[in-house]
């Protein structure tokens, strides 16, 4: 893995990316977290950023990255900052596969056969192997006595908005072991076909009025 600095060239204005400049890392995780017919792995991105941390064993702030290349979120997320700045803790946000530059297959990621590996499943798994390396990845350690000494763990909260608070709750449910909590933001984690009628109603009701001639929002 490496760290450098990261590129701000997209912060059109001042943001998150110029205010507190995030070094940037690339861990290797799995392209197949639950197949063992190949060990072959590609580089998950995460920024970083410690300024505020007080020792190694300050908390750290994951979030949880969604739909979208990771600096998107580093640069509109600034609840977060402030939030790090009261507690003396680090964040660290992690790219969802397939989004920015964590492409599991390189410019192949996308043919239909090797999309099949982008999935709530593998990322959540993605998300877990980067947790169980930050010690090694951040220096950080726990404030608590370890469960099990041979794999000591950071004192992580989750953080995620809208699809990536989904996969904050879910890996709640999924790795439990991994965090101490998650703050699941605009998160529809039961938005299921039949369960939420009257708002996908709503919704289709402000497009058709409020979408405006010829532009097709109400389709």
């Amino acid at each position: 893995w490496q760290r450098t600095g990261a590129d701000t060239s997209m912060a059109e204005q001042p943001g998150a990316l110029h205010l507190y400049p995030p070094s940037r890392g690339r861990f290797a995780v799995p392209r197949d977290h639950f197949r063992f017919t190949s060990a072959a792995q590609f580089d998950l991105t995460y920024l970083s950023y410690d300024a505020f941390a007080r020792d190694a064993r300050s908390p750290v702030l994951f979030y949880a990255g969604n739909e979208g290349a990771v600096e998107l979120f580093y640069n509109n997320s600034g609840a977060l900052f402030t939030l790090a700045s009261r507690l003396g803790a680090r964040l660290l946000f992690a790219e969802h596969r397939y989004y920015g530059s964590s492409m599991p297959f390189g410019a192949a990621s996308f043919t239909p056969a090797n999309l099949s590996l982008l999935s709530v499943e593998q990322a959540l798994a993605d998300y877990a192997a980067l947790l169980l390396a930050l010690p090694a990845e951040l220096g950080c350690r726990s404030a608590r006595p370890s469960v099990d000494p041979s794999r000591p763990l950071c004192d992580t909260v989750l953080f995620g908005g809208s699809y990536g608070g989904m996969l904050a709750a879910w890996h709640r449910v999924r790795y439990p072991h991994l965090s101490l909590g998650a703050v699941a933001s605009g998160a529809p984690v039961d938005f299921y076909d039949g369960v939420q009628s009257r708002f996908a109603a709503a919704v289709n009701r402000t497009f058709a009025v409020y979408g405006g001639k010829g532009s097709g929002c109400s389709s």
